[in-house]
């Protein structure tokens, strides 16, 4: 923007200039309420748009880059005791994705989950005849 431009935009107050205390203030007002501390804080579980739930960890090594990790992943890693690698999955053996029950979680790669799935849409559509 041109000095003029910037000029006329602060004379009609749509250009405001904040001091540095008052940048201060504003921070601190928008890290009050923040995680836990915003008003419409659920404990840190939402549900993405797939259907899985989805925790907030922001301190684990596989979490999006939104601070959330899958909810099952976390059950699954708990049960096993370590994490699960990149290329691993928490397949849910019932295909429920909200049951994130220990017992109903296994650890599958990638590739054998996909082929898993591809094989059982086949027997279905084949024995079952949908």
């Amino acid at each position: 923007m041109s000095p003029e431009s910037c000029r006329k935009m602060s004379a009609s107050g749509k250009l405001k200039i904040f001091t540095l205390e008052h940048r201060q203030k504003m921070s601190e007002a928008r890290q009050a309420r923040v995680g836990d501390k915003a008003p419409d804080w659920k404990g840190g579980i939402i549900i993405d748009r797939k259907g899985y739930l989805l925790k907030h960890s922001p301190s684990h090594p596989y979490a999006r880059t939104n601070g959330y990790i899958p909810f099952h992943r976390l059950v699954l890693e708990k049960k096993l005791g370590r994490y699960l690698f990149p290329d691993e999955l928490a397949h849910h053996i019932d295909f429920d994705k909200t049951n994130n029950d220990p017992d109903n979680l296994t650890p599958m790669k990638s590739g054998e989950h996909t082929q898993y799935h591809f094989q059982i849409k086949y027997l279905f559509e084949h024995l079952v005849g949908a």
